[in-house]
């Protein structure tokens, strides 16, 4: 969490810079009825300005990274480790994971509890980059990735339970399809 609380006075023009364009994520939740959603790693919550028909709550590791969050977003926004949710079970519509599950050695446990504070029906999405296919770039940013925590090579697919979880949609972004984009429906 060092890093990240190093970096939040400058993360939105990072993310900006180095995350692929979340216009496919925008669009899906968009598409989706207005509900209570939840934005696991929300960082400072830039994107929920695109999210403003959902009424949004956000969990993040990193105390600096949320107090850089717009003030209107303040109460809704939560010190804590995704994989101890201060939320009650079955309390969201919808759970977002964008660009966290290869930030944690337990990306079971993050899915668990995504699953656990999910209404029955309600939907996740994901998105993420997968090593599928990938395995020289990912060796070319092996030592960027190491320094941002990220895991190298991550399969996002082997982390989806399928007997939690039904796969609705699996879409490619980006130039070179190194992300995706994920919606599960919890059963």
């Amino acid at each position: 969490m060092k890093l990240y609380d190093a970096i939040a006075p400058v993360y939105s023009l990072l993310h900006r810079l180095s995350m692929p364009s979340k216009s496919h994520l925008n669009a899906k939740l968009h598409l989706q009825e207005p509900g209570k959603l939840l934005d696991i790693g929300c960082g400072n919550a830039h994107s929920w300005s695109h999210w403003s028909k959902h009424e949004c709550w956000g969990v993040d590791a990193s105390a600096k990274m949320l107090q850089t969050a717009p003030r209107e977003f303040q109460e809704r926004l939560k010190h804590a480790d995704a994989r101890n949710l201060p939320f009650r079970d079955a309390e969201f519509d919808i759970v977002v994971l964008a660009h966290v599950l290869s930030t944690t050695p337990d990306p079971e446990h993050i899915m668990s509890e995504a699953h656990r504070v999910l209404k029955p029906g309600g939907l996740l999405i994901l998105q993420n980059h997968d090593s599928q296919n990938w395995h020289l770039l990912d060796r070319l940013i092996q030592p960027f990735a190491r320094m941002l925590g990220v895991q190298l090579p991550f399969f996002i697919t082997s982390h989806i339970d399928n007997a939690s979880w039904i796969l609705l949609d699996t879409q490619k972004l980006g130039r070179f399809s190194y992300f995706k984009l994920i919606t599960l429906r919890k059963l």
